[in-house]
């Protein structure tokens, strides 16, 4: 099961996949302001639940 985070507060898969086509297109166009406000998404796995 994978569980997707920003900080502390855990979302969506949907939302995680909105966030990273947000920080290509910032990455691809991106002025360093917006560079420097990209918000990483953490999933973590449980590989013991399989």
């Amino acid at each position: 099961m994978k569980q997707y985070f920003i900080g502390d507060k855990e979302i969506t898969e949907a939302e995680a996949k909105e966030i990273e086509a947000k920080n290509r297109k910032v990455l691809r166009n991106g002025t360093i302001e917006e560079l420097l406000k990209i918000q990483f998404v953490i999933v973590k796995e449980d590989f013991y639940a399989m």
